[in-house]
Formats: structure tokens, C-alpha cells, sequence
């Protein structure tokens, strides 16, 4: 499960649930 939310308008930031990482897409 990953937590996602909006960034900059277009960008979104994804939490990996498994190590806590930030990933931005």
C-alpha cells in the first residue's frame, strides 16, 4: 500500500508503507 498526495499541482508523492520512502513521480 502506498500513501500518495499532490504536489506542485501535476507532481504526486508516494510513500512506500513497506520503508517509509518518499518517492516523487
Amino acid at each position: 500500500k502506498k500513501t500518495c498526495v499532490a504536489v506542485n499541482g501535476d507532481s504526486t508523492a508516494c510513500q512506500n508503507s513497506t520503508n517509509g520512502t518518499w518517492i516523487i513521480n
